[in-house]
């Protein structure tokens, strides 16, 4: 799903851009997330299932959809959220910066 909306929606497209930016200035080159999303290699050659990078990476694509979602004028009345969902939820309600939610869910996931 994720590389069928990276590939025809800009909206998508961009905000998993920058949360893959801001991803790069924290780990130290270890992984890339576009790599990960939207990269040909099958589920048994990715690190994918890694928490470190599936929890980074559910964290991209539920903040892009909202993003996409929001282009589309369709805004959420509630938000709601468990476990590594949290940090989505806090930067889509405004809560967090985008750097710090990402920082929270790099180091959350990696730990």
């Amino acid at each position: 799903m994720s590389r069928q909306l990276y590939e025809s929606e800009p909206v998508f497209t961009r905000w998993i851009q920058l949360i893959d930016a801001e991803l790069a200035k924290i780990n130290n080159g270890e992984w890339c997330l576009l790599e990960k999303l939207v990269g040909k290699r099958s589920e048994h050659e990715s690190r994918i299932n890694d928490t470190n990078i599936a929890q980074s990476a559910l964290f991209a694509i539920q903040v892009a959809l909202a993003a996409l979602l929001v282009s589309w004028n369709i805004y959420p009345s509630t938000i709601v959220s468990h476990s590594a969902g949290d940090q989505a939820a806090a930067f889509v309600a405004g809560r967090l910066t985008l750097q710090e939610a990402v920082r929270i869910v790099y180091h959350r996931s990696r730990l």
